[in-house]
């Protein structure tokens, strides 16, 4: 082994009881999934900013495909190799009104994204092509890096929409799902995947004063 110098010595040192603590930081809060008790770690707001969102590419999204997905003003009409689907719009000015966006096709397996807009909330639909069957999810899916996991959140304030996390697996074609939280005490206010198994959440807590609280936690899923 090389002899290292004390200045480089205590500069490997210092990197590495970083590193160690961005990796380990305290459990500051917890959430009950499914019987069991999960720690939410603490983690900087460098960390985070600095960890790039796992973003889908080109290869993963196919066009759209018109013969398959008809949109009109009316509605957004999917032929699935089941009984076709249809998303009906209602322009009415009031709490019946519905206008859904197609937004991609997906490739693993093939889904196709729509999102509803309702009269005070909003929610996301993930069509499976094969089967015909519709996922419903809180917001807009987060693939994790390999594509097998889904994450969507909802930070809600009217109480119009959940305000939590869900967690769905990819398996023989079809999404089930793992969990889905609700929380009370503070809204997901953004999302990313660090890895596989873990997530990143950007927390705000409104204190008595009404004055927002943010931190940033790292939350394991399997």
């Amino acid at each position: 082994m090389k002899n290292l110098t004390p200045l480089l010595l205590i500069f490997i040192l210092t990197s590495c009881g970083n590193i160690k603590h961005e990796e380990n930081g305290l459990c500051v809060d917890t959430l009950f999934i499914n019987k069991t008790s999960v720690c939410l770690n603490s983690i900087s707001k460098d960390y985070f900013d600095s960890t790039k969102s796992h973003l889908l590419t080109q290869s993963d999204k196919i066009p759209i495909d018109t013969t398959v997905i008809k949109i009109t003003s009316s509605e957004i009409l999917i032929k699935t190799k089941g009984d076709p689907i249809r998303f009906k719009n209602d322009t009415t000015d009031c709490e019946t009104s519905a206008k859904y966006q197609y937004q991609t096709t997906y490739t693993f397996p093939k889904y196709i994204h729509i999102k509803g807009i309702f009269w005070e909330w909003t929610m996301d639909f993930l069509v499976n092509f094969t089967s015909g069957e519709i996922d419903t999810l809180w917001g807009s899916p987060l693939f994790s890096p390999h594509k097998d996991l889904i994450i969507a959140y909802s930070a809600d304030e009217s109480g119009e929409m959940p305000n939590g996390i869900e967690c769905l697996r990819i398996e023989n074609n079809s999404a089930k799902v793992i969990f889905e939280k609700k929380i009370s005490s503070w809204r997901p206010s953004e999302i990313k995947w660090e890895s596989d198994s873990t997530i990143l959440i950007k927390r705000t807590k409104i204190d008595n004063n009404d004055q927002q609280n943010v931190d940033y936690l790292r939350m394991k899923i399997k």
